[in-house]
């Protein structure tokens, strides 16, 4: 298992241009207000404009939101590309508060 999740992350790293020290830093929750509209995005299958982290735009389509047994919570792209929620800085131009 630990070898798949060390594949999921490079590969995510390879995809958005992330810092590997990032996506292997402790998850942070997200604010509920992102998660939500997330999940909007997903229903209405409305396209995003992301700003993560580390300053990289980015445009997607939400398929999905998934939590794995980890307790991390994954956006789904239509793509099939998977971003951890907690590397998203705006979603739409908004910020989003801190964590319930």
């Amino acid at each position: 298992w630990q070898y798949v999740n060390s594949l999921i992350v490079n590969s995510l790293a390879q995809v958005f241009n992330l810092k590997l020290s990032t996506l292997n830093s402790e998850y942070t929750p997200v604010s509920c207000a992102l998660y939500d509209e997330l999940e909007l995005l997903a229903i209405r299958q409305n396209p995003a404009e992301i700003e993560l982290v580390g300053g990289q735009k980015i445009s997607i389509l939400v398929k999905t939101i998934e939590t794995r047994p980890s307790k991390e919570e994954f956006l789904i792209a239509a793509t099939g590309q998977e971003l951890r929620l907690d590397q998203i800085k705006t979603l739409n131009g908004k910020s989003f508060g801190e964590f319930c």
